[in-house]
């Protein structure tokens, strides 16, 4: 989740006339004050457009720095960079781009780096944009229509755009604030997470810009958000009432873990006079998550209820509801609350973007919520209904691979095996399978003794982790069955050497190396499986029944004890169980347990055939002594 974004601090007290692009206006805003932006030939062009700085702040951006430029030059009059620092390449990848490239020592501040930035700008007009974002190539008619109009409202000096962060977990917030302000009318406060304070009216365009600073690898993560975690505290020190520093340090405390922080605090930001519904918002579903994740479910929901109150369509607090009555198993109330979030998106979809200022964190999870609904489903039996929504949830993101093999799963449960295996094969064929769905590829073509197809499934998911047990289990399962069982033994030795504990891989082991005449190895696998335990029933015939053709008594009477104790009424098993008894010499025990078996069965020829032949040895063998 985002560690925190920037926001408007407007100097003027009065409310600021709102004019909104295609369509995406605050609910209650009078008619006569909206304007549609559609950035017609006419608005756009050249000869009537203002002109527009890109202006920059970098430091070892050259893994994003050239896509951003990319997706400006086309609207871009200059583009400003100076560089804070960069020990890379981002120098030399700006200067493809411009000319204007100026060096500034880092000051540990992101407001009085940006603030130099645009004392360099000439236009009419700045943009402010980040390394790892990008504008949508599609907005920028949209872009330049609003730069026309607004150059003609002369008290408007800023405008909304609306920012798409990619977060971790494959989700999709928005937020809208200003990134465009007329030149020499706006500067920027705060050392990070900086604000942006003008002083005329703002407008609002659906220009869309995408983010990708939030999704980077964990190590990566760590280190934006200590040093973020430092320049806020600092800011808190100076003013501890900065409930906007305070809303920005709580997401960082939620996404490291320190929900105790979350909640000694969180309360303390929603009720303080100085908190916007922004962060009153933000704070909220950062405590819910918190709460939820402490298994406090109770205090979770209530958070949520009297969000709700202030918001009744909030996304991210519906969401957290359906999220926290999962993890506490009230299914039906996490599915409730999970098509609620659904509607409002839909009630959203039919009249157009909705301008806020809030940052949804799920505005877009249309698809984590069928998901979710589908799994609540398949917790309680409920397979058609989950598979129906996983339908749902691929049909909403085709991308994501977990919704096919949740799918799969689900038709499996049904019986539906070809099905299964159908929608496994759109994955890979839609380029979104990896391991896990290769992995189910083989299982299912396996389950349809398609072997050979099995094995080449099994060996994919291999190429794509090395470390997946189940997929070198099933390669192991798919070549013994074919007979290439030296092959097999190979790959269910990489199994147990990846999970020594597997029940499943050592019971392969044993049947592939009993049909290799390999004694020694077979009876090692006896022997770990019987240390392991928690076998099922059938697991445990099927390996007595091994362990009695290699005359390991001993380890088969293990296995039919154990046995028998969930199935007490097998007298065939009980039968070989006073058998081996009897080879291991235990002759009471075995006297016992084939009267036990005469006892249910008297007319069990081959068992009086035993006892009648082990009352004789025991008759010799007491003449003898």
């Amino acid at each position: 989740m985002p560690t925190g974004l920037g926001q408007a601090k407007r100097c003027m007290a009065a409310p600021s006339t709102t004019i909104c692009a295609q369509g995406a206006c605050p609910r209650g805003l009078p008619e006569e004050k909206m304007t549609t932006i559609h950035g017609s030939d006419e608005m756009t062009s050249k000869a009537l457009m203002p002109t527009l700085s890109v202006c920059m702040i970098v430091k070892d951006e050259e893994k994003l720095l050239g896509q951003c430029l990319d997706s400006v030059t086309g609207v871009a009059d200059e583009i400003i960079i100076v560089d804070t620092g960069s020990t890379d390449r981002t120098v030399e990848i700006a200067r493809q781009y411009t000319d204007k490239i100026f060096f500034h020592q880092w000051q540990d501040s992101f407001s009085e780096a940006r603030n130099h930035s645009l004392s360099y700008a000439t236009c009419d007009w700045i943009l402010q944009i980040d390394a790892d974002e990008e504008l949508f190539q599609e907005d920028i008619p949209v872009l330049r229509g609003a730069l026309a109009a607004a150059q003609n409202v002369p008290d408007i000096d800023a405008i909304l755009v609306a920012l798409l962060s990619d977060l971790p977990g494959k989700i999709t917030s928005k937020h809208y604030f200003p990134r465009i302000h007329r030149r020499g009318r706006a500067h920027y406060e705060g050392i990070v997470h900086n604000q942006l304070v003008y002083q005329g009216k703002d407008m609002i365009a659906e220009i869309r810009f995408r983010h990708y600073g939030y999704a980077l690898s964990p190590e990566e993560m760590a280190r934006k958000a200590q040093r973020s975690e430092a320049l806020l505290l600092r800011q808190i020190a100076e003013d501890p009432d900065n409930t906007f520093a305070w809303r920005n340090l709580l997401r960082i405390y939620r996404n490291r873990g320190d929900y105790d922080k979350v909640v000694e605090r969180g309360q303390w930001v929603i009720d303080h006079p100085r908190a916007t519904a922004e962060q009153r918002h933000s704070v909220s579903s950062d405590m819910m998550v918190a709460l939820t994740k402490m298994a406090r479910y109770e205090e979770a929901e209530d958070v949520g209820l009297r969000a709700l109150k202030e918001l009744p369509d909030d996304l991210d607090i519906i969401y957290y509801l359906g999220m926290l009555h999962m993890a506490s198993g009230q299914l039906d109330k996490a599915v409730s609350r999970l098509k609620q979030f659904l509607s409002v998106k839909r009630a959203e979809s039919r009249v157009g973007p909705r301008f806020s200022l809030l940052t949804m964190d799920h505005y877009a999870s249309e698809a984590a919520a069928w998901n979710n609904i589908g799994q609540c489903d398949q917790r309680q039996g409920r397979a058609a209904e989950a598979a129906e929504a996983y339908r749902h949830a691929i049909e909403s993101d085709p991308d994501q691979e977990g919704f096919y093999t949740n799918l799969a799963f689900a038709l499996l449960q049904m019986g539906e095996v070809a099905q299964a295996e159908s929608v496994l094969q759109k994955a890979a064929g839609r380029g979104v399978a990896t391991a896990a769905a290769f992995k189910m590829l083989g299982d299912t073509l396996y389950l349809q003794h398609r072997l050979q197809e099995s094995e080449a499934a099994y060996r994919r998911a291999i190429d794509f982790d090395q470390t997946d047990t189940d997929a070198h289990l099933g390669l192991g399962r798919a070549l013994g069955g074919m007979g290439r069982l030296s092959d097999a033994a190979d790959s269910l030795a990489k199994a147990l050497e990846l999970n020594p504990a597997s029940r499943i891989a050592w019971l392969a082991w044993v049947k592939v190396h009993h049909r290799l005449g390999d004694r020694h190895e077979t009876v090692s696998g006896l022997d770990r499986l019987l240390a392991l335990g928690g076998l099922g029933c059938q697991e445990n015939l099927t390996l007595a029944a091994i362990s009695i053709s290699l005359e390991a008594y001993d380890r088969a009477a293990a296995f039919l004890e154990t046995y028998l104790q969930e199935k007490p009424e097998d007298v065939g098993a009980l039968a070989n169980l006073a058998t081996c008894y009897a080879k291991m010499g235990r002759y009471a025990a075995a006297l016992e347990g084939y009267r036990a078996v005469l006892h249910s069965d008297p007319e069990n020829a081959s068992v009086r055939r035993n006892l009648r032949a082990l009352q004789r040895r025991l008759v010799r063998e007491t003449a003898v002594q």
